[in-house]
């Protein structure tokens, strides 16, 4: 439960659990990620065809490694010979057979430049899964923080209510006493009728909020850990020069377009290697027996080489390199666009966590001076120096400035994990850290 301290000194507490089931367990920064990882269809879909991609290269390999294999065959024959001599031949005879053979290709550029192409692919794939987490990260950060800041304007709106609530009652007063005008009573009322329909905005944009964080743990939002006090930070280190270079080493969707771009061209060097000999090494074994005449058992054995060259395949071979060169060139063309956008990204990223530092400053001293004010005009009022329009005025402002100051709060956090996810480097440690900041809630339900 957080309690909002009014600047005219009333508390106004507020439960957050009331909206939520009475049993449910508080959580925080650090476990919500684990289960939104734990549950991310999106992280299982990634890490299945990265599953696919391992297997792609053991197909791939197979094609270099040695192949056994054996056949077999027996038939009812029935032989009705004429010609073949001064008797007809009428015979049955049951022929049978089996061989074994065992090919290991010495020579094949196709096969091993498309291994090489499987294994690019599949580093390809495992940078995308490490993408797809860090966008994770990010995703339920924004979500959870999305949560607190729905809440914490809802407990604003709510800490108006009162406050104005007093204020039109106050009015009312003084006007039944003779000593107020009936324009400050209908000033109150229209704001206090105003803040009343906020209240509602406000609380289905919690509602909301706890829909996107559900989607992605696919559990209850539960009651969330929160801040008491924040220190802004900005970038460390400090030079922008440092986070692009992070960002051209480190950052996944770079590496999976890297990746992607060798894969293609191995296999431009595939399609050039189908017209290379490949030459195997055979050994084989071979038995038969059964003959209409005489009866012949046969058994062989041979071992050799075999060379074969592919000379023409109707046009199949230029138009595989063609085709392949490319989409080498899409590739190389889409991983330059894609390191132009990281760069931008990343400082947009930096700029934005420095500015988030400023913000932060500003609003918080802008929440305490408006806070100030009100208390002074509210003083005022009490003693006939201020009207009740400038009380309300100064609490509309200090409203203005609390849910500005809720909101950079909450962003200067983000702005952290989002220049590390620009830079490639966002992990699980970086959630730890962050839900350190965060104060335990209580278990709903704990408090009465």
């Amino acid at each position: 439960m957080k309690k909002i301290k009014s600047p005219l000194g009333c508390s106004v507490a507020i439960a957050v659990s009331i909206w939520i089931c009475g049993d449910a367990q508080a959580n925080d920064l650090l476990t919500t990620y684990r289960l939104a990882k734990e549950s991310s269809p999106l992280i299982a879909q990634a890490q299945a065809r990265l599953d696919a991609e391992q297997f792609g290269k053991d197909i791939a390999r197979s094609a270099l490694a040695p192949r056994l294999t054996a056949t077999g065959s027996v038939s009812q024959n029935d032989l009705d010979l004429t010609g073949f001599g001064s008797t007809p031949i009428d015979e049955s005879y049951n022929p049978s057979g089996y061989s074994v053979t065992l090919t290991q290709p010495l020579i094949n550029g196709s096969a091993k430049s498309n291994l090489e192409a499987s294994r690019s692919k599949a580093q390809s794939v495992e940078a995308a899964l490490l993408a797809v987490q860090q966008d994770l990260i990010l995703e339920t950060a924004d979500a959870y923080f999305s949560v607190l800041r729905a809440e914490a304007l809802e407990q604003t709106v709510l800490s108006r209510q009162v406050l104005l609530q007093k204020i039109s009652d106050r009015a009312e007063k003084e006007h039944q006493a003779g000593t107020g005008d009936i324009i400050a009573v209908e000033e109150a009322r229209a704001r206090l009728d105003g803040v009343q329909a906020d209240l509602l905005s406000a609380h289905n944009r919690v509602l909301i909020a706890r829909r996107a964080l559900e989607r992605l743990t696919h559990q209850p939002a539960d009651t969330l850990a929160d801040l008491e006090t924040l220190e802004a930070e900005g970038p460390v280190p400090d030079r922008m020069e440092d986070w692009i270079q992070s960002a051209e080493s480190h950052q996944p969707i770079l590496e999976q377009a890297r990746q992607e771009l060798q894969a293609s061209r191995y296999k431009i060097d595939t399609a050039n290697r189908r017209r290379w000999p490949v030459i195997s090494l055979n050994a084989q074994y071979n038995q038969a027996e059964g003959s209409f005449i005489p009866a012949i058992d046969r058994t062989e054995a041979l071992i050799g080489l075999t060379a074969s060259w592919s000379l023409f395949e109707g046009g199949e071979i230029k138009a595989s390199r063609a085709q392949a060169e490319a989409l080498a060139r899409a590739n190389a063309y889409g991983l330059k666009a894609l390191e132009d956008n990281v760069r931008l990204n990343t400082q947009h990223a930096f700029l934005n966590l420095k500015n988030s530092v400023a913000q932060l400053s500003a609003a918080r001293q802008a929440r305490t001076s408006s806070s100030t004010a009100l208390r002074a005009t509210q003083k005022g009022y009490e003693i006939g120096t201020r009207s009740v329009v400038d009380v309300l005025d100064n609490e509309q402002r200090y409203a203005n400035a609390d849910s500005e100051y809720n909101i950079a709060l909450y962003n200067q956090l983000l702005a952290r994990l989002q220049l590390k996810a620009s830079a490639g480097v966002l992990s699980e440690n970086d959630v730890s850290a962050i839900n350190d900041l965060l104060t335990p809630a209580p278990v709903s339900g704990s408090e009465q």
